[in-house]
């Protein structure tokens, strides 16, 4: 059995991201991807670029955000960190059996799991679900963007996992998660079963 940690949106949020890092060397993960949002923000995309450097994550790919770079992230950044971003696939397949992609298969600005049209996320029913992802047919889809951590079985046998957001986690305003708070999702390629674990980070540095 496979044990993999899946991260997404970390938003330069390098003190959510070290805290997330921690919990999957004490979980001994075989691998680590990254759904990418990854050095977008205003806290500290050259650290946290740095940070995902020296802990050699196994796949990466890039988010919508990825591609809107102001000045400052440039500069703070610096060219080699532009460069492997500007660089980072859109998706990547692994094995044949599991997609990584941002958004959706076609569109990393797409709400995958949820319509977001009424101004609450509202999880899709099978149809809308496998029309977005466009003829993928892999039996584990791996999505980001939203920063809700869920996971949907479709009636076809497909199983989709958001394992929310390291840097920015969304909340509802009844229940609020917090800037202490921060979720890594964690499953097993072998049924894809899905864990999402709240972490305390340093949010006060």
């Amino acid at each position: 059995m496979m044990r993999i940690a899946v991260l997404a949106d970390i938003h330069a949020n390098v003190w959510a991201l070290e805290a997330v890092l921690a919990d999957v060397r004490k979980h001994s993960c075989d691998a680590v991807w990254n759904l990418g949002d990854i050095l977008h923000g205003a806290l500290k995309p050259r650290a946290t670029y740095e940070l995902l450097w020296s802990a050699g994550f196994t796949l990466t790919i890039r988010g919508n955000q990825d591609r809107e770079l102001d000045d400052w992230m440039i500069r703070d950044m610096g060219p080699e960190a532009v460069a492997w971003l500007r660089g980072l696939p859109a998706t990547v397949v692994f094995e044949d059996e599991v997609l990584l992609c941002h958004g959706s298969p076609a569109d990393d600005c797409c709400y995958l799991l949820e319509d977001v049209s009424s101004g609450h996320p509202v999880v899709r029913d099978d149809g809308e679900i496998v029309g977005l992802l466009g003829g993928a047919s892999q039996a584990v889809i791996v999505c980001g963007h939203t920063h809700i951590p869920r996971l949907v079985r479709l009636a076809n046998g497909q199983k989709i996992v958001n394992p929310g957001s390291v840097g920015l986690p969304a909340y509802s305003d009844d229940s609020p998660c917090g800037a202490g708070a921060q979720r890594l999702g964690a499953s097993d390629r072998d049924g894809a079963r899905g864990e999402t674990l709240r972490l305390d980070w340093r949010h006060d540095a």
